[in-house]
């Protein structure tokens, strides 16, 4: 007899949870997500506000990663970057994963272009779209 769904999903689940390496990587998972979606109440300076007098401080009491060439705290530029990269991930998770299809990826890049400011879909080629040739799906 198969085994039912519910007691299936607690044996992967109990399997996981007992698998250090899947422990220590959700943890630190979870700790760079929170980080990032709590940016602006953690981060201890603006990510983007220079002080030229500031520049290229060692780290110290106040920077605590220091500052870069324009004086910008490095500790508040990682924490905001946070959100940058799980975005990367998240996109390239969606667009390489098992299944997807060329209209699924249009409509995650569509989809980021209308909610994220960030993101440039757009080329100088006559304002076409440019994922299709960063992905080969023209």
């Amino acid at each position: 007899l198969p085994a039912s769904p519910a007691r299936s999903r607690a044996d992967f689940v109990r399997r996981l949870l007992a698998n250090r390496s899947f422990v220590i990587g959700a943890a630190l998972f979870s700790i760079v997500a929170l980080v990032a979606v709590f940016a602006d109440w953690l981060a201890p300076f603006d990510p983007l506000r220079g002080n030229f007098r500031t520049r290229m401080l060692a780290p110290n009491a106040v920077n605590w990663l220091g500052t870069d060439h324009f004086g910008r705290d490095i500790l508040s530029r990682v924490m905001f970057g946070a959100r940058i990269s799980l975005a990367i991930g998240l996109v390239v998770t969606l667009i390489t994963g098992e299944g997807s299809t060329d209209a699924e990826t249009r409509k995650v890049m569509l989809w980021l272009e209308e909610h994220h400011d960030g993101v440039e879909t757009e080329t100088h080629h006559g304002g076409q779209p440019l994922y299709p040739y960063f992905l080969g799906i023209e």
